[in-house]
């Protein structure tokens, strides 16, 4: 799940499921400006296998989604 705030003690808002399947995420912006996660399977309906690298990108509204989806 992934959530947005203007600071670190929040208050939160737009929680999303951001990588279906996911779990345990980080995710970083590389030196083109592109936006990527790594991520762990939490389950056996991932679309990857245990571990993956995925790009992403937010919506207008700054929720995370992978590319293309």
């Amino acid at each position: 799940m992934a959530a947005m705030s203007a600071t670190f003690m929040g208050p939160y808002k737009g929680r999303h499921e951001a990588v279906p399947s996911g779990g345990g995420t980080d995710y970083f912006q590389d030196k083109q400006g592109n936006w990527w996660t790594v991520s762990s399977a939490n389950d056996d309906q991932a679309p990857f296998g245990e571990a993956a690298m995925v790009a992403v990108e937010f919506d207008k509204d700054g929720k995370i989604h992978p590319v293309g989806r």
